[in-house]
């Protein structure tokens, strides 16, 4: 066993362990199967990277996004550890390469995905690996009680089964008691050791705004607040809408949401991350995998989906340690649009069934055949074309992958390509007199060996550095070749594929589990209300509703959300209220009574004490306070 925190200085250069970090790491070496709670930016990767590096053999990481897997991957191999990711948009030739390499090459790291497991090459070749440790990233994703079930991850037990010897690794952001049950439960984890961080936040002050005009609450708290922020809104239309109106209000904003194609994301982003940008206006699409450390306020326009998508959004602000704020921005309309949201988002069985059969001719395969089919699934021309809110699309998909029919891969960026429709003699017959064009096939020529033979990825970034100019620009020029029929071009895309399971059946074949609806429909009603009643309350401290939901048992306010600064502001009027509406909930005796008002106690004896003067409370011989009665 090598020693851990000479593995942290040599590799990574830090002198010492985060919070928790240290424990964790502990706990897989000694083998013993872990669940480690630790909200966003905390470090979770070092967790299992570590360990790895201190013994034999490779860790599995099984990760839900394929764009971190890539970054993860490409992290490792700059610090020269070798590491390698597979996933759906892979040829099987280099994933079969790339696990013999595991096998025999001397890896250390190997991330999937979950739907990865259950094939016969990969589960096969894990059997015969030297496994050190299984890392599961967002294990909240194994549970049906989590705010993003992921049906997939149900295959992970499959490893344990395979080598039940090899130590887990459950790593998660956000997880309430009940899903970290499900996590042991569903992962076979034997009685893990779960450790968590705080999910306190000291320096976040958590504020809700109720307004019937959002736009201008908007407006005057980016005014009155500095530094690089992040909106979050439910739609991509109010994403572009939004952003477009803050422009015009004198404050530099972008959009980002997942309509985009893959260079407008990625410029976007970039210009935010690099302070060109002050706001980015988002879907829940943006902000995964992505450290950006002084953001000094998160703006949630729309009500999120569960207080889990909400404490990972809202934990992006203030990652440096200094104060930031996450806002909140609601109306009275708020509920009614979530219980009309969480309708239209769970289909009713008869409409997941028209939704399956109209996913068959859209793809055009006929009865009786599609079994082991991947086909590219555009879900938003698809939403489209039949009329569908996309969200009912994705609800209909994640029944039916619970059921056994087909299943939605997370959306791949696919990267430009180009290959040569003339031979090398016939384009040195080309003068163009543009050029450009001259220049960027002599870049070509000169970057991409073997185009004329096969189609290779460009990377368009590079191109435009590599001429001086835009990226635009190089998407114009390759278009432009295309048109001549000098090269095959086929632009970047943002795509899923949709993988079926089963071949197609009639309608009147195709069994829908009633339970896999009610479920997810129940309880995704029940998280969207927790975050209603949240934004509604004005008596309990924000950052304690945040801590006692995910099993944090603290109970001393934060002093700085806007419930508690109402409570400093008015402490008397506040205190005699919540002492009385508290008795009339229940007598309680004056330890109890004390302990549930979360204040100085000499100061909540005085005040219990003075309204028994005043005969609004009385106490009994036992020692039990009620409400006095009056005539």
């Amino acid at each position: 066993m090598c020693d851990v925190k000479k593995i942290l200085k040599e590799v990574w250069g830090y002198e010492q362990f985060r919070p928790l970090q240290r424990d964790v790491i502990d706990s897989v070496c000694a083998g013993s199967d872990t669940i480690a709670l630790m909200p966003t930016g905390g470090g979770k990767s070092l967790t299992y990277q570590i360990p790895t590096l201190a013994t034999d053999g490779i860790c599995i990481v099984i990760t839900p996004l394929i764009a971190l897997m890539k970054d993860q991957v490409d992290s490792l191999r700059k610090k020269g550890i070798l590491a390698a990711g597979i996933h759906s948009g892979m040829s099987l030739q280099k994933i079969e390469s790339t696990l013999n390499n595991c096998l025999f090459g001397g890896y250390k790291f190997l991330y999937i995905a979950p739907e990865r497991i259950p094939s016969d090459i990969f589960s096969l070749t894990f059997a015969e690996m030297n496994v050190s440790l299984i890392a599961v990233d967002e294990a909240h994703c194994i549970s049906e009680w989590g705010h993003d079930f992921r049906p997939a991850y149900l295959n992970i037990s499959k490893l344990r089964e395979i080598k039940p010897e090899v130590p887990i690794l459950a790593l998660t952001a956000s997880a309430t008691p009940n899903v970290i049950k499900e996590i042991t439960q569903n992962l076979k984890l034997n009685s893990p050791k779960i450790l968590r961080m705080s999910f306190r936040r000291d320096n976040i002050s958590y504020i809700v705004r109720q307004t019937e005009d959002k736009q201008s609450m908007l407006r005057h708290i980016l005014q009155n607040v500095n530094g690089s922020a992040i909106v979050y809104t439910r739609t991509r239309n109010r994403c572009e809408t939004l952003s477009e109106w803050l422009n015009q209000e004198n404050i530099n904003a972008l959009p980002y949401h997942g309509g985009m194609d893959n260079f407008t994301r990625s410029q976007h982003q970039d210009s935010w991350i690099n302070g060109k940008t002050r706001v980015i206006v988002a879907t829940n699409a943006f902000g995964m995998g992505i450290d950006k450390p002084d953001v000094r306020i998160v703006i949630h326009y729309d009500l999120c989906e569960s207080l889990e998508a909400y404490y990972q959004e809202a934990g992006r602000a203030g990652r440096d340690g200094k104060p930031a704020y996450a806002v909140i921005i609601t109306s009275n309309a708020d509920k009614t649009t979530v219980k009309r949201r969480i309708q239209n988002e769970f289909p009713d069985i008869n409409t997941i069934k028209k939704i399956y059969d109209d996913i068959f001719v859209y793809l055009k395969i006929p009865y009786d055949e599609g079994l082991g089919l991947k086909k590219q699934f555009d879900l938003n021309n698809f939403s489209k074309r039949y009329k569908y809110f996309p969200l009912t699309v994705i609800n209909a998909i994640k029944i039916l992958e619970i059921n056994g029919y087909l299943k939605l891969t997370e959306p791949l960026d696919n990267p430009t390509r180009i290959i040569f429709e003339i031979n090398r003699e016939e384009l040195y017959e080309y003068n163009f007199k543009n050029t450009m064009l001259n220049r960027i096939i002599s870049a070509i020529l000169r970057n991409y060996p073997g185009v004329f033979t096969e189609y290779k990825a460009i990377n368009e970034v590079q191109l435009a550095d590599y001429l001086a100019t835009d990226v635009k620009t190089i998407s114009e020029l390759l278009l432009t070749l295309s048109r001549k029929h000098i090269i095959r071009y086929i632009p970047s895309s943002h795509t899923q594929m949709l993988v079926l399971t089963e071949d197609r059946i009639p309608i009147p074949h195709l069994f829908i589990s009633s339970q896999s609806f009610l479920i997810r429909r129940e309880t995704s009603m029940q998280r969207a209300l927790m975050v209603v009643e949240y934004a509604e309350q004005t008596s309990k401290c924000r950052s304690l509703i945040l801590q006692n939901y995910f099993g944090d048992n603290s109970c001393e306010g934060c002093g700085k959300c806007d419930i508690c600064r109402e409570k400093r502001t008015k402490p008397v009027e506040y205190t005699d209220s919540m002492i009385v509406k508290i008795i009339s909930e229940s007598p309680r005796d004056i330890k109890q009574l004390v302990k549930l008002l979360k204040t100085d106690s000499d100061f909540a004896v005085e005040r219990i004490q003075q309204l028994t003067k005043q005969g609004v409370i009385k106490q009994d011989e036992c020692g039990i306070i009620t409400l006095a009665k009056h005539n």
